[in-house]
């Protein structure tokens, strides 16, 4: 049995409460089983809360890789561009030199079509 100085506990309502309790429990066996079923509930509320919390890290964990995804697909997207503005002023730059259209879609690996239409 535990001895508790009730000094340290006086003025202090949610102490005393639990206090009560405690003696209560120890005392019938019904509340004492009341109890229990209270920690039951808690417990299977305190897993719960730790799954919604692990969860949620997992959810904003992809949220952050997929927004790096997104930048680079953007900078993929970009550099695909550039390159497209590139190759055009090649054969831009061929036709005017008077290079064949046929010759400069064996160079780039372009259509005949595509290159006319530059």
């Amino acid at each position: 049995m535990i001895e508790i100085d009730d000094s340290l506990l006086s003025g202090n309502p949610n102490m005393e409460y639990i206090m009560h309790r405690l003696v209560s429990a120890a005392a019938d066996p019904e509340v004492r089983q009341n109890m229990n079923v209270e920690d039951e509930f808690f417990s299977a509320i305190e897993e719960r809360d730790t799954a919604v919390m692990f969860r949620d890290k997992r959810i904003e964990e992809q949220n952050r890789i997929i927004a790096q995804q997104d930048n680079l697909i953007e900078q993929k997207d970009n550099l695909l561009e550039q390159k497209e503005i590139a190759l055009q002023a090649t054969v831009k730059a061929l036709k005017a030199a008077g290079l064949p259209v046929e010759k400069i879609a064996m160079i780039t690996g372009l259509e005949v079509v595509y290159i006319n239409s530059l």
